[in-house]
C-alpha cells in the first residue's frame, strides 16, 4: 500500500499520527471483513466482498445509533411497566390512573421498540 509522505502544514504531528493510526485499523478492519466473508464462500477476496465490508463499515454508525434508541424505548418501557405491576402486586387497591397510564405507554414503548427493524 501506498503511504502518504506529504505532512500538511495544518495538522499537528500528534492528530497527523493518530490520523494514520485510524486510517490504518480501518484498512485492517475493511480487510478482515472482506476476508471473513471469502473465507465463508470457500474463495478468494473479491471487489463485491471489499465493497460489502466498505458499505458495512460505512453504515456501522447509522446502526449504533438505531441500536441505542431501541435499548433506551425499551429500558424506559420497561421502566414505567414496572411501576405499575408492583403497584398491582403490593397494593391493588392504590392504583391511580395515572399509573394504569403509565404502564400502558411502557408496554407501548417496549412493543415499538421491539418492532424497530436493525
Amino acid at each position: 500500500m501506498a503511504e502518504v509522505k506529504e505532512q500538511s502544514t495544518d495538522v499537528e504531528p500528534s492528530a497527523q499520527e493518530l490520523i494514520r493510526e485510524y486510517g490504518k485499523n480501518f484498512v485492517l478492519e475493511l480487510i478482515n471483513d472482506a476476508r471473513i466473508r471469502a473465507i465463508q464462500q470457500h474463495r478468494k477476496i473479491t471487489i463485491s466482498d471489499v465493497e460489502n465490508a466498505w458499505n458495512r463499515l460505512r453504515n456501522e454508525k447509522y446502526y449504533r445509533s438505531r441500536r441505542t434508541l431501541r435499548e433506551t424505548l425499551i429500558f424506559l418501557g420497561g421502566a414505567l411497566f414496572s411501576v405499575l405491576v408492583e403497584t398491582t402486586l403490593t397494593s391493588p387497591d392504590n392504583i391511580s390512573p395515572l399509573q394504569v397510564i403509565l404502564g400502558i405507554v411502557g408496554l407501548l414503548l417496549v412493543f415499538v421498540a421491539l418492532l424497530i427493524d436493525i
